[in-house]
């Protein structure tokens, strides 16, 4: 249970560097604020048409994979590959991802707006982990 929570520490850290740079963005392109809540709308519909699959971009269905031969341990270990497993899956997220920052991006709010996101992300985490760690049959199986 430890190292989920140290998991999901390094997995946040992305996503809450991502929340205060959209707010960041927001403060500097205030006088703006129509355009951008434009151009996030048409985004928000580009980004639906991705999850339904009307709309493929070869380019940013790419696959990019980074292989370790020694694994980081302990609990910054599980942090570093939060954080690595954060970053690594941001592009398979990103019709969603993209749809939040651009909300956050026209409000101000990104951080909170990615908190949630955390929230939404971390609590199947911390459930499965429970779980798991509960329940020796699910262990045995996994080991085979």
């Amino acid at each position: 249970m430890l190292h989920t929570l140290f998991f999901l520490i390094g997995f946040s850290i992305i996503f809450v560097i991502l929340g205060l740079s959209t707010s960041f963005i927001y403060d500097l392109f205030y006088e703006y604020i129509d355009l951008i809540r434009q151009v996030g709308a048409i985004l928000i519909i580009i980004f639906g048409l991705m999850i339904v699959g009307i709309f493929q971009p070869k380019f940013l269905m790419m696959d990019r994979k980074i292989n370790f031969k020694n694994r980081p341990s302990g609990y910054i270990g599980s942090i570093l590959i939060g954080i690595g497993y954060a970053a690594g899956w941001t592009p398979c997220i990103g019709p969603i991802l993209g749809a939040v920052i651009t909300l956050g991006l026209s409000t101000g709010q990104g951080l909170v707006y990615m908190i949630a996101y955390i929230l939404g992300f971390s609590l199947p985490f911390l459930t499965m982990s429970f779980f798991i760690g509960k329940s020796g049959w699910i262990k045995n199986i996994t080991a085979k």
